[in-house]
């Protein structure tokens, strides 16, 4: 189906339903000028394909398969090390669970018996960063029987 036509069925439609007409609208043909004025219609459109691969290319190897995926560095772990239980971050609200999970990774790889708390607006501080604390211990149990948001 052709851009004209689809324009011609669209101002049929429109004719019967509109009482006044459609005699302002532009016809088929000055709808396809405007769209494409200033484009070479002729050119061929290019398709984005692979180039062909060459087999005598390739190589073999006897590389081990990884064991995992390779993840980056932990930034955070510089400020980490200073840190002692009972001490907290002062951090932005909306990257509180970032540092919160490099945190808790941190303490995995590290084998610590501490657990995190945190929070995205500390009240007691007018500054309006959140804190993550580095408790000593493991995570408290929250009751079997308490609802989301009371321990």
């Amino acid at each position: 189906m052709s851009i004209a036509n689809t324009i011609r069925r669209a101002r049929e439609r429109q004719d019967a339903h509109n009482p006044w007409g459609v005699e302002h609208l532009p016809g088929p043909e000055e709808y396809l000028t405007q769209a494409t004025q200033g484009i070479d219609m002729t050119a061929k459109v290019q398709t984005r394909m692979h180039k062909p691969f060459d087999p005598s290319n390739m190589e073999i190897t006897d590389d081990p398969i990884p064991e995992g995926r390779q993840l980056p560095p932990n930034k955070y772990v510089p400020i980490f090390e200073k840190m002692k239980m009972g001490q907290a971050l002062k951090v932005p609200g909306r990257s509180v669970g970032s540092v919160c999970t490099a945190m808790r990774k941190w303490i995995e790889e590290k084998k610590l018996d501490a657990h995190i708390k945190a929070t995205e607006r500390y009240k007691d501080c007018p500054d309006g960063l959140g804190r993550v604390w580095l408790q000593a211990g493991p995570q408290p149990m929250k009751p079997a029987n308490a609802k989301k948001g009371k321990a």
